[in-house]
């Protein structure tokens, strides 16, 4: 029996962040990481540092109390993407944005507040996704496709949030940043269906 080959949720050709793509960097294609070079938008997290970036990793995406919680969320609501409203709607509902960096509140929202967490640099990467995401000798080692799924439905998010020009002018607004300031609109589209 073959096995459908998981692939990272958009083209090398749609990734919007090369900072460390050997297809885009000079030098050796081989490659991807030097010792020095870091989680894109995480300076403080050295690739070459696999424990850290593992712990760091799982920090970012994965909410264990969430996980064991998430069969009964479903008692209050649907399970439907149709329950997360885009930007420019949030602000019609009256709530103020609030960033927040803890996976375990993103999206979450009580009474004139949503808690948002930005899009991280590297997961707009398409050799972050390869190499940490799907390749069996990821550096995740056991938690690599719990790390993956949460990473995605994430990005499925901002699939929901950016619908519209009005939502993305929202999320780069200097005071929130979402999504990273040099990202175009059509990328951000392109890259979260």
């Amino acid at each position: 029996m073959e096995m459908n080959r998981i692939s990272p949720p958009f083209s090398r050709a749609h990734q919007l962040c090369s900072d460390f793509d050997p297809h885009e960097a000079k030098g050796s294609a081989n490659e991807i990481r030097p010792p020095a070079a870091a989680l894109p938008g995480q300076p403080c997290i050295l690739l070459s540092d696999c424990i850290r970036t593992k712990q760091f990793l799982i920090k970012e995406f994965w909410a264990h109390d969430l996980e064991v919680m998430a069969p009964r969320l479903w008692v209050m609501s649907t399970q439907s993407s149709a329950n997360v409203n885009p930007l420019h709607r949030q602000k019609v509902k009256g709530r103020e944005i609030v960033v927040t960096e803890d996976p375990r509140l993103h999206l979450v929202w009580i009474h004139d507040r949503i808690f948002i967490k930005p899009l991280p640099r590297y997961l707009l990467s398409h050799a972050f996704w390869e190499q940490f995401l799907l390749s069996k000798s990821s550096t995740l080692t056991d938690r690599r496709d719990t790390i993956r799924k949460a990473a995605m439905g994430y990005l499925r998010t901002y699939r929901h949030l950016i619908q519209h020009e009005s939502d993305f002018v929202i999320a780069q607004q200097d005071h929130l940043r979402l999504v990273p300031k040099d990202v175009l609109l059509w990328r951000v589209k392109t890259v979260a269906t």
